[in-house]
């Protein structure tokens, strides 16, 4: 079997857990998803496709580097952040205790109200 170069740098990779986006969401239930972020604590995060669920994410510990789009903005406060299923994001983790919630839900294509 032949191993191209990209692969044998994607294994150095998986290696070196903290220098990689390692975490991903999924959301598949039509229901709201809330996680605390001091259980699902993560160091790194990317998000380089598109998602079927929106995001709420109310950082109030730890520090991080947080990228929208081309943007790069210094987390350091608490902080509230609405995300689009269409954003690229990444999280960096730089110090601190994470703290906080996120909340994943997906958008209602219709309602129906019969009296």
């Amino acid at each position: 079997m032949k191993t191209s170069l990209d692969l044998k740098e994607i294994d150095l990779l998986r290696d070196f857990p903290e220098l990689t986006p390692i975490y991903r969401e999924t959301h598949d239930s039509k229901q709201i998803k809330v996680f605390n972020r001091e259980i699902e604590d993560c160091r790194n995060y990317l998000s380089a496709n598109r998602r079927d669920f929106y995001k709420i994410l109310m950082i109030t510990g730890g520090d991080g580097i947080f990228t929208l789009g081309l943007n790069k903005y210094m987390i350091d406060k608490p902080t509230m952040i609405f995300i689009h299923p269409n954003d690229i994001i990444s999280w960096q983790k730089t110090s601190g205790e994470s703290a906080g919630y996120y909340l994943l839900f997906k958008k209602i294509s219709s309602i129906t109200i019969q009296c």
